[in-house]
């Protein structure tokens, strides 16, 4: 994995508790890096390719359509954001070394910013 890149990998399901849930948890380290990738399970559960687009919303509640770009990896693809620090993180206020903390939601489609550690 280059080191230049996010990697939004850790994603862990609410499976514990007995209800559905339509979210999924995933955190971004956003430390010195202006690229962000989604993990393999994100990207399949996204189907981001078939849009190679995801709204993610900030801490605000406004919406940024996030435009990816698939690379072969291995015997698969992964997708990096595009002008990730340009278009979310800059803008938002988000500068490295912080942590945040994004919910997925299925059914908007759209990665939730929840938290910022700074």
């Amino acid at each position: 994995m280059d080191d230049d890149y996010d990697d939004v990998s850790s994603i862990s399901t609410n499976s514990d508790s007995d209800e559905m849930s339509d979210e999924e948890d995933v955190e971004v380290s956003d430390s010195e890096k202006d690229k962000m990738r989604l993990s393999a399970d994100l990207a399949e559960a996204s189907r981001i390719d078939v849009t190679m687009e995801m709204y993610v919303q900030n801490l605000a509640g406004v919406d940024t359509l996030i435009s990816f770009h698939g690379e072969k990896n291995g015997g698969g693809f992964r997708y990096e954001a595009l002008e990730w620090r340009m278009k979310f993180t800059k803008p938002n206020g988000i500068n490295p070394p912080a942590k945040c903390t994004f919910v997925y939601c299925p059914v908007q489609k759209k990665l939730i910013l929840k938290k910022v550690v700074k």
